[in-house]
């Protein structure tokens, strides 16, 4: 949504609804209150609103009043946001949503209309003198002036003398009979339309003007002004004397007041306006507002701002960057880039395997890749390693493990044939202890004379019941 933009010191009028969360129905606005906030300013515009709820009697429609004048602390070249301070819809708060934003005299025309130097204000300054002159003008009875210039006809019934001059004083019509050259109205236009205008300089005159609309003092546009400030109908007034005047001969003519103004004076008056004194509502001087607010202008914005500030500078740096695009563009074009899809689309499973497979390895050293690992094995990498581990196991570890066995299979050589008894080891009871007493009780335990009669082997009694083996792979099945 745009941001409209106003003039310093009108008054603005902004609607706006609030709803229902649930339904998104209007609904009314409970203890409302707004504030302003200019810029990035945290300090809000406390003066010159005023909030009406419920406006017309309309549940849920409100109106915000603005004063925007500098006596409430408003400036041109500003922004402002009108903001929900308190309030709720529905039991639900709403502070903090934005109703609306608008600027005062920001705009890039604006801007450049408020400026003093060519502004409107300068322009309507001019207008003022132009209106002058005009009404000057009007009381110089202009229509009496063209109804005195002689008509085609009278012109034509006037005769010369062979001379190529005519002198009033001597050659009338009364004394003049003998007609030598007939001069007609067609070629004293020729005359006058062809006459160099370099000649015609002298102030206040037809020459100096059309100098002046030849020199860009652009007296279309004042012409434009003057017909619309005037209610005489002078365009068609100037239709009938520019007629006349074709005929124009002697000393007859119309005459042109020394005091009327200048195609400068004309031009200066309507760009020197001040248009601070304008601001009636739809007007230009409404538009541009106090050209001293700010000093910059549509052309800045547009030519002479810095890189980001205006639009020419955009521009430029657009088009730099078109410049780039066209040549890379062009690069790509030279690379086949078609070509090159065309020959990825559809590819075979072998078409991808042979790529993979037959990839350089030298390009792919990222690492924790598969690439990396690869590269490290082709250049002994991982190898290495391996077989460094391995020529440790076997010229250190083994052989060392080897030794450790057969110097225990020496040992057990040398020692066994003497721990033998006819070929078989000794299974003398005696050796489980060096204490005979333990050995004489085992054998007596073995043969049932110690310690009384051994149960049977089938029958256990656990915790006083009697548990009694049956013969299964588990013995014990309960009583």
């Amino acid at each position: 949504m745009s941001v409209p933009d106003y003039p310093v010191g009108v008054t603005l009028d902004f609607k706006f609804t609030t709803r229902q969360f649930t339904t998104g129905a209007p609904f009314a606005f409970d203890s409302g209150a707004v504030e302003v906030y200019e810029d990035n300013d945290i300090t809000q515009i406390t003066v010159g609103d005023t909030l009406t709820l419920e406006f017309d009697g309309v549940t849920g429609l409100h109106n915000i009043r603005i004063v925007a004048t500098g006596g409430n602390g408003f400036e041109a070249g500003k922004s402002y946001s009108i903001v929900v301070s308190a309030g709720t819809v529905d039991s639900v708060s709403v502070v903090g949503e934005v109703i609306q934003q608008f600027t005062l005299d920001r705009s890039a025309a604006a801007v450049d209309l408020a400026n003093g130097t060519d502004g409107l204000g300068a322009i309507k300054t001019e207008t003022a003198l132009i209106v002058a002159d005009t009404n000057e003008l009007q009381g110089d009875d202009i229509p009496t002036l063209i109804a005195d210039v002689p008509t085609v006809s009278e012109f034509n019934a006037r005769t010369l003398v062979s001379a190529s001059y005519f002198d009033p004083a001597a050659d009338t019509v009364a004394t003049v009979t003998t007609v030598t050259n007939q001069i007609t109205a067609a070629t004293m236009a020729d005359a006058i339309w062809d006459e160099t205008l370099a000649g015609h300089v002298t102030a206040d005159t037809a020459g100096l003007l059309l100098n002046d609309w030849q020199d860009g003092g652009r007296l279309d546009l004042i012409l434009d002004i003057i017909a619309v400030d005037t209610t005489t109908d002078i365009p068609a007034l100037i239709a009938t004397a520019q007629s006349d005047l074709d005929t124009i001969t002697g000393a007859a003519g119309a005459i042109v007041d020394s005091g009327a103004a200048t195609v400068t004076v004309l031009s200066d008056a309507v760009w020197d306006e001040d248009a601070t004194a304008h601001q009636t509502q739809g007007t230009f001087g409404q538009a541009i507002g106090d050209p001293a607010a700010d000093a910059d202008t549509i052309y800045g914005s547009v030519v002479t701002g810095a890189a980001g500030a205006n639009i020419a500078v955009d521009i430029i740096a657009v088009k730099a960057e078109t410049a780039l695009i066209v040549a890379d563009t062009n690069e790509l074009q030279t690379d086949d880039v078609p070509g090159l899809i065309a020959a990825l689309n559809d590819p075979t499973i072998a078409a991808i395997a042979d790529g993979v497979w037959d990839e350089t390895l030298a390009g792919h050293v990222t690492a924790d890749t598969s690439g990396l690992l690869l590269n490290e094995w082709q250049n002994g990498g991982r190898l290495d390693l391996i077989l460094d581990i391995i020529a440790v196991d076997t010229t250190t570890d083994i052989p060392a493990l080897i030794a450790a066995v057969q110097s225990d299979t020496d040992d057990i050589q040398t020692r066994l044939p003497g721990a033998l008894v006819g070929g078989l080891m000794d299974s003398n009871v005696g050796a489980i202890s060096a204490d005979t007493v333990a050995a004489d009780n085992l054998e007596l335990f073995i043969e049932g004379t110690a310690l009384g009669t051994l149960p049977q082997v089938d029958t256990q009694q656990i915790n006083a019941a009697n548990v009694v083996g049956d013969g299964n792979a588990t013995p014990w099945d309960g009583a």
